[in-house]
């Protein structure tokens, strides 16, 4: 636990530009429309945290999903799942990353049209996640390493909510 926070601390020590800026001050509100694909996915109820941002550009809010519980969560992490926004109003999952962890931050890069992703993951700290062209990649801890100062910006899940 200490070497964790650490790597945090160290993290935040370091300034890393191109994030964007969301109130993380207060927790979002999951919308029935993506509590309904979240409950459709996971078969059941689950607890979860939210946020809220446009990740492929096209107007509409996508929803970004970190499951929580013993069905979700293990020694690496928890299931994050990505909820493209559909036009009209429902939601339909994008992609599903395994050993996932809270910050979550969006970033201002793009690849293949959708926002890049920084998830935290255990033993690497905070790593990029890409769009692949049809999904994020599904394990955060085999992608590369990312510096972000938490003082700068705002993670879309800071890790104090989950």
């Amino acid at each position: 636990m200490m070497k964790k926070k650490l790597l945090l601390a160290g993290c935040a020590a370091i300034f890393m530009a191109g994030c964007q800026t969301v109130d993380a001050s207060k927790s979002e509100v999951a919308s029935p429309a993506l509590v309904k694909a979240v409950h459709e996915f996971t078969k059941g109820d689950v607890d979860f945290e939210v946020a809220y941002a446009d990740l492929n550009n096209d107007g509409i809010k996508d929803g970004i999903v970190l499951l929580e519980g013993a069905n979700w969560c293990g020694s690496g992490g928890c299931t994050l799942l990505v909820f493209e926004g559909l036009e009209n109003g429902e939601y339909r999952l994008a992609s599903k990353s395994t050993v996932a962890s809270a910050p979550i931050y969006v970033l201002e890069a793009t690849s293949k049209g959708w926002s890049d992703l920084s998830v935290y993951t255990p033993g690497k700290g905070q790593v990029i996640m890409k769009w692949g062209g049809s999904n994020y990649p599904s394990n955060p801890s085999l992608q590369p390493t990312l510096i972000i100062d938490s003082k700068e910006v705002k993670p879309a899940i800071p890790k104090d909510r989950f």
